[in-house]
C-alpha cells in the first residue's frame, strides 16, 4: 500500500446525536476536498504518537497480507484500540452519541493537505481545531484496558508507552 499525504486532527463540537448521520456527514466533509477520513473519540486516545503508531501498524498489516479488517479505516480503529475485534474496538475507541472530542485522520491520495484544507474540512462539520484532546489521561487508558496496577508502576510521563505498547502487541496476535 503506498504512502499518502495525511493529517492528524483533534476538534471539538457538539456532542454526537447520531452516529451513523455524523459519520456521513465526515466522509461528505473529507471527500468534498478529496480526501478521505476515519474519526475516534479522543477520549480513548493518547497522543498523535498513538494515531500515528496505529496508522504505521493498520498499514504494514495490509502490506504484510495479515490485516485483520477490509478497510485500512476499521484497520486503524483495530490497531488504536488494541484489539482484534471489530466490536470491541469502537467500543473502546469509536464515535458514539455524546462524544464531543475527536481525533481525526484525513488521508489524501494526491497533494499534501494543507492547514487551510483542515480548517475548511472541520468548519463543514462544526468542529473547532483542538490538538489538547488529544492528550494522554488516566481516563484514556482505562479505556483502552490498562489497569490501575500497570498506570501506577510507569511514570506518568510515559503513560504514552503503554498506549504504544497495546498497539504493537496486537501484531504478536496476528
Amino acid at each position: 500500500m503506498a504512502t499518502t499525504p495525511e493529517a492528524f486532527l483533534g476538534a471539538s463540537g457538539a456532542p454526537v446525536v447520531h452516529v451513523d448521520v455524523w459519520m456521513r456527514n465526515l466522509q461528505r466533509a473529507a471527500a468534498s476536498h478529496g480526501l478521505s477520513a476515519q474519526a475516534m473519540d479522543a477520549g480513548a486516545v493518547c497522543g498523535r504518537v498513538h494515531l500515528e503508531s496505529a496508522l504505521v501498524h493498520a498499514r504494514g498489516a495490509f502490506a504484510r497480507g495479515n490485516n485483520m479488517a477490509r478497510t485500512l479505516w476499521v484497520e486503524w480503529v483495530l490497531c488504536a484500540a488494541g484489539v482484534r475485534q471489530v466490536d470491541v474496538a469502537f467500543k473502546r475507541v469509536g464515535i458514539r452519541p455524546g462524544t464531543e472530542v475527536f481525533a481525526i485522520l484525513l488521508l489524501s491520495e494526491g497533494d499534501e493537505i494543507t492547514g487551510g484544507t483542515e480548517d475548511a474540512f472541520l468548519k463543514k462539520l462544526g468542529l473547532e481545531r483542538n490538538d489538547d484532546v488529544l492528550v494522554c489521561s488516566e481516563d484514556c487508558l482505562l479505556r483502552l484496558g490498562v489497569g490501575k496496577v500497570e498506570l501506577a508502576a510507569v511514570p506518568r510521563e510515559r503513560w504514552t508507552d503503554l498506549a504504544l505498547e497495546r498497539v504493537a502487541l496486537l501484531d504478536l496476535e496476528r
